[in-house]
């Protein structure tokens, strides 16, 4: 349930409105539990009249629980323990945290306070320095809507950690994969993107087990010698080489097999470069000129489908819901420049269905909902592999006979809907779990049912 929390005016005494009391069938002069993240305290709470559904703790309690007051939170109890929040931590990095401070945040984090508008949850910004591990807490910034500004101050351990922090430098990782492990491990702790990007290779290995995913994978190898990149291009007329771990600091190659030559692009820096090379030494000498000492693994290009003369992909952006199940944001079909397979550079954003009404005129394509099936299923199979999300967004191709193929998948997309709703359940989960000496991240059966309850009764 929603409510409104409050500093009592008495030091000594918390309170809770009658609606509140009744509602959670709590007892006047029973020791409760109030819990805040990772901080906990006890108290007694007295019934009051009181017209808004809310909360007033005695000072001390804010001191204790390391939360702000005049906020609107979650509350729901568990046996003799309330839950306040969910805390969630949103893990950025340091210069988008420094945007934070000097007030002017980047666009999503606006679209992001008005999202938790309607979930209410305790959300606050932090990077890898002011993490406080002996007291359980940190140092973060949240927007206070009353003062239109963002305040510095300490709060509790998160029970949610919204993990989008990425473009850290080399010199940052170290610590940053510290604190992701350290928070992983803690079984007080929900992840939400618990991983950073999967690494090409990696994810065409974890992902090719699957029926109805390996044949929408495009064939890839790992780029070893000359000899496995003059068998790719026999089969397929273009190959794509890419880095092996995702990381694509030397760019993305793609070849293209000509009759007595090839064409190579490369994209790199948000441009593309063309070379156009006679034999296929030539092409090994430029490739190595170009990568260097990386790893690359080589991939069957797709024959993209067309509209009006672009090559197009899709990006489909899901996201969880509050009972943890996927849904599908939108569906976007991504137009490459003309002359250019690469879909990342120039081009413009079409709604699918437009070019749908306009291509299925001509071949038989899948229709939105067929797509929006292939994609689901590939989250699940994600999931399995690499650990729990709250956020996808995938890039399918479809090719000129109408075939769903899977390009990629990014796991920290730019944020365009909130997925605030999957982290009060993720927290509430998480409590029921404890409260059952349970593993919080079994998503069985059970402990979906005992949510239910939980929300039908004390949410």
């Amino acid at each position: 349930m929603k409510i409104h929390l409050m500093k009592s005016r008495n030091k000594h005494i918390s309170s809770i409105s009658s609606n509140l009391f009744h509602e959670f069938d709590l007892m006047e002069g029973r020791t409760y539990t109030v819990i805040a993240g990772h901080l906990q305290d006890e108290m007694t709470l007295r019934k009051i009249d009181h017209t808004c559904d809310s909360l007033f703790l005695k000072p001390s309690l804010f001191k204790s629980l390391m939360i702000p007051s005049k906020i609107n939170v979650n509350m729901w109890l568990i046996n003799e323990t309330i839950y306040l929040g969910p805390v969630v931590g949103i893990f950025v990095n340091k210069k988008c945290l420094s945007e934070i401070a000097n007030q002017v945040p980047p666009r999503q984090i606006e679209n992001e306070i008005e999202a938790n508008a309607f979930t209410d949850c305790l959300n606050y910004y932090f990077s890898i320095d002011g993490i406080h591990w002996p007291t359980k807490t940190i140092q973060g910034y949240t927007f206070v809507e009353k003062q239109k500004r963002w305040i510095c101050r300490l709060f509790p351990f998160p029970n949610v950690i919204y993990d989008c922090g990425k473009n850290f430098t080399l010199e940052q990782m170290p610590t940053v994969s510290f604190i992701r492990q350290q928070f992983a491990n803690n079984p007080n702790t929900s992840f939400i993107n618990e991983k950073d990007s999967i690494g090409n290779w990696k994810l065409y290995e974890h992902l090719n087990k699957y029926e109805g995913i390996a044949e929408a994978l495009p064939e890839m190898v790992p780029f070893v010698c000359a000899d496995q990149l003059w068998e790719m291009l026999a089969q397929y007329r273009i190959v794509y080489l890419k880095s092996f771990d995702g990381s694509d600091e030397q760019g993305l190659l793609s070849i293209e097999r000509g009759e007595n030559s090839f064409i190579l692009d490369r994209y790199h820096d948000h441009k593309i470069t063309h070379f156009p090379i006679r034999t296929f030494d030539k092409l090994i000498e430029q490739i190595n000129r170009l990568i260097g000492e990386e790893d690359f693994i080589i991939q069957e290009g797709v024959d993209l489908l067309t509209y009006k003369g672009s090559s197009l992909d899709l990006r489909i952006l899901m996201i969880k819901d509050q009972i943890g199940s996927w849904k599908v944001i939108y569906t976007l079909a991504n137009l490459a420049e003309e002359l250019t397979t690469f879909t990342t550079v120039g081009g413009s954003i079409r709604n699918y269905q437009d070019i749908y009404q306009e291509l299925n005129k001509i071949i038989s394509l899948p229709t939105e909902e067929e797509i929006k099936e292939k994609a689901l299923m590939f989250a699940q199979s994600f999931e399995n592999e690499f650990g729990y999300f709250g956020e996808l967004e995938l890039t399918l191709a479809i090719d000129k006979q109408g075939k769903i193929w899977f390009i990629n998948v990014d796991t920290k997309p730019v944020r365009v809907a909130s997925v605030f709703e999957y982290a009060v359940y993720l927290a509430k989960i998480a409590a029921f779990a404890r409260s059952l000496h349970l593993d919080h991240q079994t998503n069985s059966p059970s402990i979906k049912q005992a949510l239910l309850i939980i929300e039908q009764h004390h949410c």
